[in-house]
């Protein structure tokens, strides 16, 4: 048997602007995704997902052409094969008929990466490039791949190459929470209309700059205003309301969206952050320390 790992995403800033260039900061998180493959002579290669309670939720059988002989869910196996089919054609590898099993350490409907978590485990196991294999197979920046087998926080830009950088955020993100809002946001339709829209090129600009600036930080306050404007930009963008004005106008703090705007986590940095939430009827309260990998 051999083991692969790959740890989830979150999108501190630059979400959609992050399709047009400009440089966003990622977090990899503490939690992730393994799979575990063990070969036979079976002659097709079984794949089995589980999730973050070990229930089954994907179980596909394919032949040694990588078609689908059985599934339990047609839309989830194509996205398997296709990325199988892509994988071992960019490493060049023979098929590998055996037992495959993936195990995420996450809910599903938390939105952490089990699209890009898979991705990087495929790459990973048949020796192939994981940007190749996900801009083959996926429409987006790729900055989650690029978490997958990341150690710490990075700066992500996609441009006409890849720019990644690594480092250490400032010790006061330690006040930070992420609360998920109870929802998955579907990124795809999301992503679609913000790539059909134009925007300006200065405020694009400008966003990279925050990101950057991100990092760099030196009290809470800087920290405040920097989120605040992001979102404020981004509003505008999208000719959305920003997530504090639509949920916690009340907040003694900020809130900030994190990756499609919508769902999955928020970004939370005040007084009482924990109680204020789980009184709003948001359980999952997680601190910066304990969701990212750092």
């Amino acid at each position: 048997m051999k083991t692969y790992y790959a740890h989830g995403k979150l999108l501190l800033s630059g979400e959609y602007s992050v399709l047009k260039g400009s440089l966003a900061l990622a977090i990899p998180t503490s939690l992730g995704q393994s799979l575990h493959f063990t070969a036979s002579n079976a002659g097709n290669l079984t794949w089995h997902s589980y999730d973050h309670l070990d229930k089954l939720w994907l179980q596909v059988v394919f032949d040694s052409n990588l078609s689908i002989l059985s599934t339990s869910d047609n839309d989830k196996a194509t996205f398997l094969q296709n990325l199988l089919k892509k994988g071992f054609e960019l490493s060049g590898e023979e098929f590998k008929p055996g037992l495959a099993e993936t195990k995420l350490e996450f809910d599903r409907s938390w939105g952490l990466g089990s699209s890009s978590t898979l991705t990087y485990l495929i790459s990973d196991w048949l020796g192939a490039d994981q940007m190749k294999l996900h801009f083959a197979t996926q429409i987006g920046s790729g900055y989650d791949v690029a978490c997958a087998s990341a150690k710490s926080p990075l700066l992500y830009r996609k441009d006409s190459d890849i720019y990644i950088h690594h480092l250490k955020l400032p010790e006061l993100y330690s006040k930070v929470y992420f609360i998920h809002l109870n929802q998955k946001q579907l990124s795809k339709p999301e992503v679609e209309k913000f790539m059909a829209a134009s925007q300006a090129s200065a405020l694009l600009d400008r966003i990279s700059e925050i990101s950057l600036a991100l990092t760099l930080v030196k009290s809470e306050n800087e920290l405040r205003d920097l989120i605040t404007e992001h979102e404020s930009i981004m509003s505008d963008l999208l000719h959305r309301p920003t997530v504090q004005a639509k949920l916690f106008p009340e907040f003694n703090g900020i809130v900030k969206s994190l990756g499609a705007w919508g769902g999955d986590f928020v970004l939370a940095l005040g007084k009482d952050v924990p109680a204020y939430f789980k009184c709003k009827g948001y359980n999952t309260c997680i601190p910066f320390d304990k969701m990212v990998l750092q």
